[in-house]
């Protein structure tokens, strides 16, 4: 893979190509995998799928540190070295909010991320009826509604991309100031915490919380979603 960016011939053939020019479908194609890669506001999650199957093959998820395209290059660059992934073998689709342009470079069919959760949920879960969607920096709903008249399923998104608050970015700099290991920080529990009243109408305000109370219960606190804050947000 690296040889396409040094000149050097290579004889594998290449996954995608850095090229303005529009990306075209080899005529020799044969889907053997399927490629997810969601490039998001803080991580990047990917996964290669048997098309024939639906076995995952590989699969990682990192936070990108505002590196979303370096961080996509070292994704595609390792599924094509560890999974035999090409051009002429795969199908590629991407979603998230950095993956609108990084889509058009690598050939990749560009999904928006309501949809595609919608597209997983009625195929792997059909049985659900209502999703809820905690991004870096913004929150989604999906509620599923069956049509009488087409069998089939209606879908009612709302998404709140207006205000972090409850979001991955919130609670990562909530978490900073109570310094609770990455490890612990999904063990935490929600049984039996004492959600604490905060005077504000905003994701910002809970850093008042006091610092007598415990760790648990001012990470829940701050982050539990409050109807004030959501009049917030849609101001």
């Amino acid at each position: 893979m690296h040889d396409h960016l040094t000149g050097h011939e290579h004889k594998a053939p290449q996954l995608f190509q850095i090229s303005a020019a529009p990306y075209q479908k080899p005529h020799d194609h044969h889907t053997q995998f399927l490629v997810g890669l969601d490039v998001g506001s803080t991580t990047v999650k990917a996964t290669v799928v048997d098309a024939a199957t639906d076995q995952i093959l590989w699969q990682d998820y990192q936070r990108h540190e505002t590196k979303q395209p370096e961080k996509a290059l070292e994704f595609l660059r390792r599924m094509e070295a560890e999974t035999g992934i090409n051009r002429h073998n795969t199908r590629m689709f991407m979603t998230g909010s950095g993956g609108g342009g990084i889509a058009e470079q690598i050939g990749a069919k560009f999904v928006q991320e309501v949809t595609a959760v919608s597209l997983a949920v009625e195929k792997l879960h059909p049985e659900v009826y209502s999703v809820i969607e905690l991004g870096g920096q913004d929150a989604k709903i999906i509620v599923f509604k069956d049509d009488d008249e087409t069998g089939r399923k209606k879908k009612i998104p709302s998404m709140n991309d207006k205000c972090a608050g409850g979001t991955g970015a919130v609670i990562d700099k909530i978490n900073a100031k109570l310094k609770i290991p990455t490890a612990e920080l999904a063990l935490q529990g929600y049984h039996g915490i004492k959600l604490h009243k905060v005077a504000g109408k905003c994701g910002v305000l809970p850093r008042l919380i006091s610092t007598a109370c415990r760790r648990s219960e001012r990470l829940l606190t701050s982050s539990w979603p409050r109807s004030s804050r959501q009049s917030c947000c849609r101001t």
